[in-house]
């Protein structure tokens, strides 16, 4: 009997840092995701404030800004690889794809407003560092993308969805820019 009044307590320990720790790993995901889409929205705000006034000045932010967010999303793909995280249960998928959805949505109306501001920029140099600022996040977050998809199995198909929208929107974006 003393037996297992020795063992319970350590069980139940162990089981507590285990659920410590998956809640750990998926607040590194979803505070990760929730980084990138404030650094989005930034970026949309600079982006949308653009004008014929300031546009010499204030176009170089828009190359320099999708760098950026590209650079979050590699060292926020490197922390999760550092990880070797498990596939995450329904409930904290769930979560994630919530966060992801947002990013998503966030990101696609920056894409729109870039593609909006086409015109404007250009008559800039900066047509096409953003061009190619465009191609290259497009490719670190497909990265990142399918490596969210690997921990959340039981919700792939939704963050699927979300991600072939988004794919859409850089295409549009890239093809705006290159042409």
């Amino acid at each position: 009997m003393k037996f297992f009044s020795s063992i319970l307590p350590a069980v139940g320990v162990a089981m507590l840092g285990a659920i410590s720790v998956l809640a750990q790993s998926s607040d590194v995901i979803i505070n990760g995701l929730g980084t990138v889409t404030q650094e989005s929205r930034n970026l949309r705000d600079v982006v949308e404030n653009l004008t014929p006034f300031n546009v010499a000045v204030q176009g170089a932010k828009v190359a320099s800004g999708l760098t950026d967010i590209g650079q979050t999303v590699v060292s926020l793909t490197n922390t999760i690889m550092q990880g070797n995280y498990e596939p995450f249960p329904d409930d904290v998928a769930k979560d994630i794809v919530a966060a992801l959805t947002t990013f998503v949505q966030v990101h696609q109306d920056l894409l729109d407003t870039i593609i909006g501001k086409h015109g404007l920029l250009q008559s800039t140099p900066f047509t096409k560092p953003i061009g190619l600022a465009l191609q290259s996040l497009e490719a670190i977050v497909d990265r990142f993308a399918y490596l969210i998809i690997g921990l959340i199995p039981t919700r792939e198909d939704a963050a699927k969805g979300q991600l072939d929208a988004l794919d859409v929107t850089f295409t549009q974006a890239i093809n705006t820019y290159n042409s």
